[in-house]
C-alpha cells in the first residue's frame, strides 16, 4: 500500500459516497498466516449454532 488516505484529514459526506472507500488487500497477510480462502466459523442465530463457509 504505497499511497493510502490513512492519517489524512477527511471530510465526512452527508450522503453515502463509494468514491471515498479505499480497498485494503488482505491476501498477503492471509498467506503469511496460512489462512485458507474458505474460513469456517461457528455463528449463532437465535441460540441455534450454524456453520458458516466464507
Amino acid at each position: 500500500m504505497e499511497h493510502n488516505p490513512f492519517g489524512e484529514n477527511t471530510e465526512y459526506p452527508r450522503k453515502y459516497d463509494p468514491d471515498i472507500l479505499y480497498p485494503i488487500p488482505r491476501w498477503r497477510a492471509r498467506s503469511e498466516l496460512n489462512i485458507d480462502k474458505k474460513i469456517r466459523c461457528m455463528e449463532s442465530t437465535l441460540g441455534m449454532p450454524m456453520k458458516s463457509h466464507g
